[in-house]
């Protein structure tokens, strides 16, 4: 029995016991010999009770005497033994008889317990911090009866640290340092709680947990979690003894001397994982804590190391950007092994794992590199042909302008701004040769009458794409003015990632190219498309043009000509984000075809040299209603422009009376970066004109960005059949998958994946030779070897029991061979989007696809093929599938 002055806790804790055997008592008798010293009328909660310190048999009849009505509980503590209390003060007690104090039995009675766990009792003060944390608490009975440590310690570490479970984790012993001021509240515990605490959690969570509770207690223990975080840098993994001094230095900081490596990388990677739980100002605070500690510890040159802080993800950025300026000035065949790696180790920091757009930029640099390496593979022969160069443009060159525009957004980082200058004056360079290609063909094919070939002349598409589509179900022509390839691959990605796919007609689906008239503007471009013949003219001209087209007239029933929105008319009132007349139009079923022109381009081009635009769904306003509308209504969209543009970049003005990007022949001689067009294509000046095939040449203001030329980006018209349901309407098919490899994902050089098939070539595509764009060229799937393993596995026996246990799902073997191959030549992983590509497939089908694929290779439920969707990777464990289909 303890001689310590009871507390009030420890009376109220047995007042509780007690009551718990005697209902309705209201008068207790402890025996205890310290003694009461607080005040005798105690408030606790909604009730009063009183306590009086009672030496003799007189004081105990006073203090009966003397309580207040509003006494719920009177307690007589005394020294007395029981045989000298008399029977009138006895039967007035609850069950007439002193109780003696002896907190472990009272943690029994409260707890409802027939036995203690041995772990606690011969620590008795936690029988005293229980009774302390019990109160007025409702205390639930122990489970079985047996009040185990991990039930104790879990309610004294949650009440006195705020700790969570009795067997707190290194991560949460950091988070609380940061977040809950755990520091402040151990120091606050008494030394004996504090050495059995530091025993008991380090039993489950190790030498890390002694280690981090020991620095608790020194001079910086409210920072263990941001000196956890220096340790990414002094204790990362190829770090040698550069660092010795900094973490000779950072001991200080621990608490601690010779700390063992092992602990510090423990520390370390719970440290990265509790930042990231941590609440906004809490984690900003933790990282700027982890900024001073590494500048006074002297590692500030090696801080790249860290995967946290944002100086670390600053370094990571210089150092890509000289690793990228070294292999711009290289001309290497190959990317680098040096920028791939510092490339993947961007990714790998926490901020460069959201897609933000400046990680976008260093996406389409390294993709920029990537290209640039296989532009510098020897291609001394170049084809002339029109339709080549518009193909090559369209398959690779409008990816290539994506990625030169998103690297216009700008950047902080100096060394990586200078190698994005470098990179893009580089493309450029190559940009402008195939442009003068270009250029050059399109005079000759036009002073020849020959653009046809594989072409869509841009006052033909109604004909040749719109009346075609609109016999296969209702159609809506989106017009997006000014749109080029760059930002027709940028929207098109985003619309078939919102459950829409692109369609061709059967059966050999290609993506159409369309070519604009001369000069390359909106008053005779899209007028001519939308009257379907060549003419200058504005919206009025198209609006009645495009209604009484012969063919799409044709097509329409009666009393629903063919309606065209412009502008002006597509947005509603404030409450509306489009006009009514349009949504009417568009699920109007009588209404065979639907016309609306957005203007979002062209208009950017105006007045959008300080935005960095992006061309999405979401940030051209009508076009997600719009699709919507359509989508509701079963329309096939027809998605296209009226012609292209060129950005802004370091352009020469010439003087010019005419268009920006056009001259009429006056009789001046023609310029470095110009050429004479004789056709009559040319609708503005009776059938001759003078445009640039140069970007770097305009005729007039600076502006953001400029159309009228001849070079692909402002000829080359993009046609898309979008349609927002899997049941495709007759005699259309989706089309292939068209991402050059370059674009997917980066290689130190080239592997065996067979590159993507672009859409079917004519014989005489096949015989001209590569061009300035071209991606290699790749054995045909269906020709490809397979690897002796592969071909073992399909005649194998365990293979035909799987294909019967996929039940009626019909197996395409050709896609498993190219699944397999792929995956072996990648040493079994690749990205989902790599993986599509190269097995010529659309991703959005890739899901339904592995699934079926992974019932088939998965023998008896192992992980053979494998989706790890948070690193968007595709798994192939080649030996243990060799096990299990018995290839060994």
């Amino acid at each position: 029995m303890s001689s310590a002055n009871p507390t009030l806790a420890v009376i109220r804790a047995q007042i509780r016991a007690i009551g718990d055997k005697a209902k309705n008592a209201n008068v207790f008798g402890i025996y205890s010999r310290g003694r009461w010293t607080g005040p005798s009328i105690q408030n606790t909660g909604d009730e009063q009770i009183a306590v009086y310190q009672c030496d003799s048999p007189l004081q105990m009849r006073l203090a009966l005497q003397n309580v207040p009505p509003s006494v719920s509980s009177t307690v007589l503590i005394t020294p007395l033994d029981q045989s000298q209390i008399s029977d009138d003060i006895l039967v007035r007690m609850a069950r007439r008889r002193l109780f003696p104090i002896d907190n472990w039995e009272i943690v029994r009675s409260l707890f409802k317990a027939k036995h203690l766990d041995p772990r606690i009792t011969r620590h008795t003060f936690l029988a005293q911090m229980l009774l302390e944390f019990a109160g007025n608490q409702e205390i639930k009975p122990v489970a079985g009866g047996f009040l185990d440590a991990e039930t104790v310690w879990g309610i004294l570490l949650s009440d006195r640290l705020g700790l969570e479970g009795s067997h707190p984790d290194v991560q949460e012993l950091l988070r609380n340092t940061a977040e809950a001021n755990l520091a402040s509240r151990w120091k606050a515990c008494s030394r004996e709680f504090r050495d059995a605490a530091l025993a008991w959690i380090s039993e489950a969570a190790g030498d890390v947990a002694r280690t981090i509770l020991g620095c608790i207690e020194s001079e910086h223990g409210a920072n263990a979690l941001s000196i956890g975080l220096t340790m990414g840098i002094v204790y990362h993994d190829k770090v040698g003894h550069e660092l010795d001094k900094a973490a000779g230095r950072l001991e200080a900081y621990v608490g601690s001397t010779n700390l063992q490596p092992s602990i510090a990388q423990r520390w370390r990677d719970a440290s990265a994982m509790a930042a990231m739980q941590l609440s906004p100002n809490v984690f900003r605070h933790s990282l700027e804590e982890a900024e001073v500690i590494i500048e006074n510890i002297g590692a500030r040159d090696h801080v790249w190391h860290s995967d946290m802080l944002e100086s670390g993800f600053d370094q990571r950025l210089s150092r890509f950007g000289l690793a990228l300026a070294t292999q711009v000035d290289s001309r290497a065949t190959s990317l680098s092994e040096e920028l791939v790696n510092v490339y993947k180790n961007l990714q790998q920091h926490r901020m460069g794992r959201d897609n933000n757009r400046r990680m976008q930029r260093v996406t389409m640099a390294i993709r920029l590199a990537h290209w640039l390496a296989d532009q510098n593979i020897d291609k001394s022969a170049k084809t002339t042909s029109l339709l080549s160069l518009a193909q090559d443009y369209a398959s690779t060159g409008g990816f290539v302008d994506w990625a030169r525009r998103v690297l216009r957004g700008g950047e902080s980082n100096k060394d990586l701004a200078a190698a994005y200058v470098r990179l893009v004056d580089r493309v450029t360079d190559l940009r402008e040769i195939a442009n003068q290609h270009f250029g050059d063909s399109i005079a000759e094919h036009h002073a020849a009458g020959d653009i046809t070939s594989g072409l869509i002349p841009v006052e033909q598409i109604l004909d040749q794409v719109v009346v075609k589509t609109a016999t296969k179900a209702p159609v809506l022509l989106l017009v997006l003015d000014g749109m080029s390839w760059a930002v027709f691959r940028e929207l098109v990605s985003d619309i078939t990632s919102h459950n829409w796919i692109e369609l061709g007609f059967a059966p050999a689906p290609r993506r159409m190219i369309g070519l604009s008239a001369l000069p390359s503007v909106t008053q005779v471009c899209r007028t001519s498309l939308l009257c379907g013949t060549l003419k200058s003219g504005q919206a009025y001209d198209e609006t009645q043009g495009f209604a009484t087209h012969p063919a799409l007239s044709t097509l329409s029933q009666p009393g629903y000509a063919p309606k065209l929105f412009h502008k002006a008319a597509l947005e509603g009132d404030e409450d509306s984000s489009l006009a009514s007349d349009i949504r009417q139009a568009l699920s109007d079923k009588k209404q065979q075809v639907v016309g609306v022109v957005i203007n979002a381009v062209d208009d950017h081009l105006d007045k959008g040299d300080q935005i960095d635009a992006v061309w999405t769904m979401q940030h051209i306003r009508v076009l997600e209603p719009i699709l919507s509308e359509a989508a509701e209504a079963s329309r096939l969209v027809v998605l296209l422009s009226d012609h292209g543009h060129i950005l802004d970049r370091q352009t020469h003005g010439l003087d010019a009376q005419d268009g920006l990007r056009w001259r009429r022949p006056n009789g001046s001689p023609i310029n470095q970066g110009e050429i004479e067009i004789s056709s009559p294509r040319a609708v503005l000046e009776g059938g001759r004109i003078i445009v640039p095939w140069s970007e770097k040449l305009r005729y007039g203001p600076k502006k953001n960005g400029y159309h009228g030329g001849a070079t692909p980006q402002e000829m080359l018209i993009p046609i898309s059949i979008l349609w927002p349901e899997l049941q495709v309407p007759e005699d259309l098919v989706e089309l292939p998958v068209d991402l050059p490899m370059w674009w997917i994902e980066p290689t130190v050089s080239r592997s065996g994946v067979t590159v993507v098939k672009q859409s079917l070539p004519s014989a005489k595509e096949i015989a001209q030779p590569p061009t300035l764009f071209d991606e290699p060229k790749a054995v045909p799937s269906s020709a490809t070897l397979l690897e002796p393993w592969i071909t073992a596995l399909l005649q194998s026996d365990v293979y035909a029991i799987q294909k019967k246990l996929v039940g009626r799902v019909r197996i395409d073997e050709t896609i498993l061979q190219r699944l397999l191959t792929t995956l072996d030549s990648r040493r079994g992983s690749i990205t989902t989007p790599a993986l599509a590509s190269a097995i010529e497939v659309p991703e959005h089908r890739l899901p339904g696809l592995l699934a079926v694929m992974q019932r088939l290779l998965n023998v008896e439920g192992y992980a053979i093929l494998d989706r790890q969707d948070a690193a968007n990777t595709v798994v192939l464990n080649i030996p243990l599938l060799k096990k299990q289909f018995e290839l060994e």
